[in-house]
């Protein structure tokens, strides 16, 4: 019995045992009707996507190439079915010879796939039930007045975004817009009047833009062969954004006031963070970009007892004349619900 997700794979005996590393992984494993081939996925940066593969996992053979894909691959009735460009594909497949037999046939169009990890919102059952979902992006940044009246469109309709952050100095915006196509986030930034915006381009996914105080750079997330790793981009000129020291996982929360401090937690949604042990940690900006955890055991403890708790604040300053933030200070805590 073969036990495998994107990072490890081990073997057991079907009757129980110990069980073994097994020396390869095998991302989204399906096994085939012979018992003996796996199809799964392997992702290769100079495509930006994935290969479908067959593979005998008992043996050390090479694995057989099949499609490229944004999703994973799965096998039902003679066809494997993944998503390309946001389109569900069904291509028909000889099981028994890791033989693609005919062309791939559309499905259905605008359907989410997520390139970090490969998952696709489909799913077929052995005797060929399937079912999916279609992304239908219908959002758009709008300001409204007190009472919720709207007043002016701040960009374009049929957006795919959930959250933004309006800069220090009310001049822009920055969201994060889902692309079906390429089933990835990207960070856009839109005039506030609504007249203008344009992609922060890179590689693969990212997420959570944080303005700095004076809104001339943002930081943010962005993931493409790992997990997500923090990014400056200079909103002045054509400077190369700037790599931030490297931790296992990376999405920023805020940037302090005094822009000595970039804020962020160490695993991503709030309720990941409780259940998995998290930490707030810092970037110093002042001292080499050193990484700094930011709670304390004791305030680490009553955070896990809380669902509420999840991304960090610099605590502000108590009065106009207060010194540069310190570690000490900076270390407080706010709860965001």
């Amino acid at each position: 019995m073969l036990l495998s997700n994107r990072l490890i794979a081990a073997t057991v005996a079907s009757s129980g045992g110990r069980v073994e590393r097994h020396p390869q992984t095998f991302a989204w494993a399906q096994s085939l009707p012979d018992g003996e081939n796996l199809l799964h996925v392997v992702f290769d940066p100079r495509l930006g996507r994935y290969h479908g593969r067959a593979a005998n996992w008992r043996t050390s053979g090479p694995p057989i190439d099949l499609v490229e894909t944004d999703s994973k691959v799965v096998y039902a009735q003679g066809y494997l079915l993944y998503v390309l460009a946001g389109t569900l594909l069904a291509q028909p497949f000889n099981a028994g010879a890791l033989r693609i037999t005919g062309e791939p046939a559309p499905v259905a169009r605008g359907v989410c796939s997520f390139l970090p990890t490969a998952a696709g919102d489909f799913s077929v059952s052995d005797n060929g039930i399937l079912v999916y979902q279609q992304c239908a992006p219908n959002a758009q940044l709008a300001w409204v007045d007190r009472t919720g009246r709207r007043i002016s469109p701040a960009s374009p309709p049929g957006l795919a975004l959930k959250a933004a952050r309006i800069s220090p100095d009310g001049r822009r915006i920055g969201t994060s817009v889902y692309d079906v196509d390429r089933g990835v986030t990207d960070v856009w930034l839109f005039d506030a009047d609504g007249r203008g915006g344009r992609r922060l381009a890179g590689p693969g996914l990212s997420h959570s833009p944080v303005w700095s105080p004076d809104s001339r750079l943002i930081v943010l997330g962005r993931a493409y062969e790992e997990r997500p790793k923090l990014f400056i981009h200079s909103l002045e000129g054509d400077e190369a954004a700037e790599a931030l020291p490297r931790a296992d996982f990376q999405l920023p929360t805020d940037w302090s006031g005094d822009r000595r401090f970039i804020v962020y937690n160490n695993i991503g949604l709030p309720l990941t963070v409780n259940e998995q042990q998290g930490d707030i940690w810092a970037v110093d900006l002042e001292r080499n970009r050193r990484l700094i955890p930011s709670s304390r055991r004791r305030t680490m403890r009553r955070m896990r007892h809380s669902h509420r708790t999840g991304n960090g604040s610099p605590s502000p300053p108590t009065n106009r004349d207060a010194p540069k933030s310190t570690f000490r200070r900076w270390r407080k805590v706010k709860r965001f619900a």
